[in-house]
């Protein structure tokens, strides 16, 4: 399914590096909300607008109840930039670092093999 999600203005990150094009895995479930780029040891906390974080929570908790896992994964093609400088707080400093999602540009409930 394809879908985009246009994200707004307000979410700022002055120590991060211009948006770019990532391909990954989100983790959605109870104090998690990680996404981890394809091929790539490290798991961002995902920061976005409420509007698009709603979105993906939704999609995750029907995958969850099909498939009865606590932390399925969904696949995205997705636009935003990794931060590893800026202060986090709360469930994010369990992370390497916060994902700063701009744009959804697909969502997928199927993880393709060569995103590892």
């Amino acid at each position: 399914m394809k879908w985009a999600a246009a994200i707004g203005a307000g979410i700022a990150c002055a120590a991060c590096a211009s948006d770019g094009a990532m391909r990954g895995r989100l983790h959605w479930g109870h104090e998690v909300r990680s996404f981890q780029p394809c091929g790539s040891k490290s798991a961002y906390w995902v920061r976005a607008d409420e509007k698009t974080l709603q979105r993906l929570r939704e999609r995750a908790e029907r995958l969850r109840a099909q498939q009865g896992k606590p932390y399925p994964a969904l696949y995205l093609d997705a636009v935003g930039t990794i931060d590893t400088k800026s202060n986090r707080d709360g469930f994010a400093r369990g992370y390497d670092g916060l994902f700063h999602l701009r744009e959804v540009t697909r969502v997928s409930e199927v993880v393709p093999r060569d995103c590892p």
